[in-house]
C-alpha cells in the first residue's frame, strides 16, 4: 500500500470516530496537497538533524569528561 493510501486510510479512521462529517473531508485529500505538507516537514525534519548533531557532540564530550574524572578519582 503506498505512503498516500496508508496516510489517507489512518486519517479516515481517525476522523470517522470523532465527526460523522469525517467521510466527506476525506475525499478533498489528494498529493497535490499533501506536497507542502511534506515539505514542510521535510524543513523541519532537517534542521532538527543540524541540531541533534551537535547535541549528540556535546553529550559525548559531556560524556568523556565525566568517565576521565571518575577514572582519576577512582
Amino acid at each position: 500500500m503506498g505512503m498516500h493510501n496508508q496516510l489517507v486510510y489512518e486519517a479516515y479512521q481517525f476522523l470517522s470516530l470523532f465527526s460523522p462529517l469525517g467521510n466527506i473531508v476525506i475525499l478533498y485529500v489528494s498529493p497535490d496537497q499533501l506536497l507542502p505538507l511534506a515539505s514542510a516537514f521535510g524543513a523541519i525534519i532537517g534542521v532538527l538533524l543540524i541540531f541533534w548533531h551537535r547535541a549528540v557532540g556535546l553529550v559525548r564530550k559531556g560524556w568523556k569528561f565525566i568517565k576521565k574524572n571518575k577514572q582519576k578519582q577512582g
